[in-house]
C-alpha cells in the first residue's frame, strides 16, 4: 500500500475523531481531563501492540526524537482538545491546515526535506483559503481561534518529529513514546483531579473510547504513510480529508454563521491541496 492511500484512509478517521471531539467537548466538555483519558487509553492500546512484537530502537538519537515528540504531544493533545471546546468545528478545520504551512518549513529546518515550486504554490493558495474561511475583524480577540493556531504548530512539529523517529523505531513504540509524557504529566497540572475522575459521565467516557479507537486508526496509518512519504506531502492528503467537518460542522451542528465565506475558504483550500499533492 503506497503513502498516498494509507495518509487518504488515515485522513478519513481522523476527521471522524474530530467530529467526536468537538460534539463531545463544544462549549462546556472538560477538556483537560478528557485529553488525559484520551492519553491513557491509547497509550494501553498500543503498550498491547508493542508486547506483541518488542522491538527497540538502535540508534540513540532516535531516543532524543521521540523524547521531544512525547513532550511536544503534551502541549499539542492541551491545546487541540481545548481548541475543540472554545472554537466552531468549521473555523477550527480551516486553522489546523496551518498545518501544510508548519510542516514544510519545519521539516526543511530540522531534517532538511525540500519542496519543489508547485508545493510553495499549493502553499499559497491554501494560506488564501484558511483566510477567507476564517477572517473576521473581531478574530484576534478570539480565544478559541489562537488556541487553534498555537495547537497547529505542535501537531506540525508531532509530524516532522515523527519521521525523523520512523526509520528507526516501530509504530506502536513511536505512539507510546508520545502518550507517555501526557499521562504521566496532566494529573499533576489539572486541579481536583480526583474529582474529576469520579464525576465523569458515561457519555463521557463512551465519546472518549470512540475517539481513542478511530485517533489508533488515524495515528498507524499515518505513521506509515511517514515513513513511506515526504512529511508535507502526507500531512496535506491527510489534512484534506478533514475538509468534511466544515460540512458536517455547518449541516449538523448548525454552525450556520458566515456559510458563504466558509464554503469558499473550503473550495479555494481543496484547490490548494491538488497543487500541493
Amino acid at each position: 500500500m503506497d503513502w498516498f492511500l494509507l495518509a487518504l484512509l488515515a485522513g478519513t478517521a481522523s476527521n471522524i475523531f474530530n467530529v467526536v471531539n468537538r460534539s463531545t467537548l463544544k462549549e462546556k466538555g472538560d477538556s483537560t481531563l478528557y485529553s488525559w483519558l484520551f492519553e491513557v487509553l491509547r497509550l494501553c492500546i498500543f503498550i498491547c501492540a508493542f508486547l506483541i512484537n518488542p522491538i527497540f530502537p538502535q540508534q540513540l538519537s532516535t531516543y532524543g526524537w521521540l523524547i521531544a515528540l512525547g513532550l511536544n504531544e503534551a502541549a499539542s493533545v492541551y491545546f487541540f482538545m481545548k481548541s475543540h471546546r472554545h472554537t466552531q468545528l468549521s473555523l477550527s478545520t480551516f486553522l489546523i491546515k496551518l498545518q501544510l504551512i508548519w510542516t514544510p518549513l519545519l521539516a526543511y529546518i530540522l531534517i532538511q526535506e525540500r519542496l519543489n515550486n508547485t508545493d510553495y504554490l499549493g502553499i499559497g493558495v491554501i494560506l488564501m483559503g484558511i483566510f477567507v474561511g476564517v477572517y473576521s475583524p473581531k478574530m484576534r480577540a478570539d480565544k478559541g481561534i489562537i488556541i487553534t493556531f498555537i495547537s497547529s504548530v505542535f501537531i506540525s512539529l508531532n509530524a516532522v518529529y515523527t519521521k525523523a523517529a520512523a526509520g528507526d523505531a516501530s509504530t506502536p513504540f513511536i505512539l507510546i513514546m508520545m502518550s507517555l509524557p501526557s499521562v504521566l504529566f496532566f494529573p499533576f497540572l489539572m486541579r481536583q483531579f480526583r474529582v474529576r475522575i469520579k464525576t465523569m459521565s458515561t457519555s463521557f467516557i463512551r465519546s472518549n473510547v470512540a475517539s481513542v479507537l478511530f485517533n489508533v486508526v488515524a495515528m498507524s496509518l499515518a505513521v506509515g504513510a511517514i515513513r513511506l512519504g515526504s512529511t508535507s506531502k502526507v500531512t496535506a492528503v491527510y489534512q484534506g480529508m478533514m475538509i468534511v467537518s466544515v460540512l458536517y460542522g455547518i449541516i449538523v451542528l448548525k454552525e450556520k454563521d458566515r456559510i458563504v465565506q466558509k464554503l469558499a475558504g473550503t473550495a479555494i483550500t481543496v484547490f490548494g491541496l491538488t497543487l500541493l499533492v
